[in-house]
């Protein structure tokens, strides 16, 4: 049986940190939430959060990167798994 993994776990608990952030149960996702996490993480993956303005260096924004690239391999297993629409994620190719 999947479950989320180990990035995509931690990813929803930084989504439930945000001010009036959506709230998402991972023991029981829906296609909803699918589409809330898919959605956050293009926001999230978009090249100017990623490198914030140019503030971090390439090292941390390539860690961010590498981080959201496994949290939407993670959500396209999790995706695959379940029988849920896989929503398009822009900036990672998953």
């Amino acid at each position: 049986m999947a479950s989320t993994g180990r990035n995509l776990s931690l990813y929803i608990s930084r989504i439930h940190k945000y001010p009036n952030g959506p709230r998402i149960n991972s023991t029981k996702l829906s296609q909803k939430d699918i589409d809330v996490i898919g959605e956050e993480l293009n926001c999230d993956s978009s090249p100017e959060n990623v490198h914030e303005d140019g503030e971090i260096s390439p090292t941390q924004a390539w860690d961010k990167w590498d981080f959201y690239y496994k949290v939407g391999h993670e959500l396209k297993i999790l995706c695959q798994y379940k029988g849920f629409e896989m929503p398009e994620l822009w900036e990672l190719d998953v």
